[in-house]
């Protein structure tokens, strides 16, 4: 009996033309016979090929060290196109230009300005506005240390108006490299005659004060002249001009030497009555020998503390002062 059974198609119409067909014709077709393994990783190696071409590539991670490498390379490079731009060259030019044109400006105001010419100017300097070297380097060192260190003679030098090259001044100056300058320093001839005067006043007198009242003014005038110091220097054996002692100690507006113009500090001690005692004449020999014995006490006091105030310390002194020969 056969199994083949007619299939009713839809009614006959315009769109759905009616269609007759067997169980046997409207069954499925086949399948396809199943896949082996190899033709299945064939098929994915193809199918991540399509992907691989169609989606884009990602960069390989880099390692911090070669991330640096390509950014220092980046910027050379880019530095380089900005030093081939023209703009840029031009540039350069005007700029190089506007620094030579300011450096001649420099070079001839400098050979007019005293701050420039080192030690040279600095003396020429302290001689016009003080009027002498004494006098000018008094007013640097307000403290009468009698040295200064760099960074005090800096602001020293600035106080007073004095301005330039301070550490080519400084170079000229402190030559030995100590640290400090004096007036030895910035003047040999004024500071080798200050120094030995008052020194060998320190040593025959024990105080600068006493030798004032005692060696150089014997009058009680207040002020000296050019005789004066030249019997003072005679008394003292010294090998010193008088006249030239004289100019150094005088002031620019002055007739003559005073206890002031002679040591400030020694002036600022007998105005504020603090001067040693003098022997007076006709005392009992009692009294007189008594007075002798605190006037040496006093007067070696007196010496070693002017020897601190004038060279800083007692061995300063000693090289400086007692035995400049060595």
């Amino acid at each position: 009996m056969s199994t083949d059974l007619p299939v009713i198609s839809r009614p006959t119409s315009p769109e759905f033309p009616s269609i007759v067909r067997s169980r046997a014709s409207s069954s499925c077709p086949p399948l396809a016979a199943p896949l082996v393994p190899l033709q299945v990783n064939q098929t994915l190696q193809k199918q991540k090929g399509k992907l691989a071409s169609s989606c884009p590539q990602l960069p390989s991670a880099e390692t911090k060290g070669q991330r640096l490498l390509r950014r220092e390379q980046e910027e050379q490079k880019f530095l380089a196109r900005q030093l081939q731009h023209s703009g840029l060259q031009t540039r350069r030019q005007r700029s190089i230009v506007q620094r030579e044109y300011l450096q001649r400006s420099r070079d001839a105001d400098d050979i007019e300005f005293l701050g420039a010419k080192g030690k040279d100017g600095f003396k020429t300097f302290l001689q016009k506005k003080f009027g002498s070297i004494l006098k000018g380097w008094r007013a640097i060192d307000s403290e009468n240390s009698g040295r200064l260190g760099f960074h005090e003679f800096c602001h020293a030098c600035r106080a007073v108006g004095f301005h330039g090259n301070f550490k080519k001044l400084w170079s000229e100056l402190d030559v030995k490299h100590s640290g400090t300058v004096s007036l030895m320093e910035v003047d040999s001839e004024v500071g080798k005659y200050i120094r030995t005067f008052k020194v060998a006043l320190i040593k025959r007198y024990g105080d600068l004060a006493a030798a004032w009242f005692q060696c150089i003014d014997v009058g009680k005038d207040g002020q000296v002249q050019e005789p004066a110091l030249a019997k003072a220097v005679e008394r003292l054996g010294l090998d010193l001009n008088p006249a030239k002692l004289f100019n150094i100690l005088r002031g620019p507006s002055s007739k003559g030497v005073s206890l002031f113009e002679f040591d400030p500090e020694t002036w600022k001690r007998h105005m504020a009555g603090g001067l040693p005692p003098i022997q007076q004449e006709n005392q009992p020999a009692k009294k007189e020998e008594q007075l002798d014995k605190a006037k040496s006490s006093q007067l070696a006091d007196s010496f070693r503390q002017a020897l601190c105030h004038q060279f800083g310390t007692l061995l300063a002194a000693w090289r400086e002062g007692l035995d400049a020969d060595g």
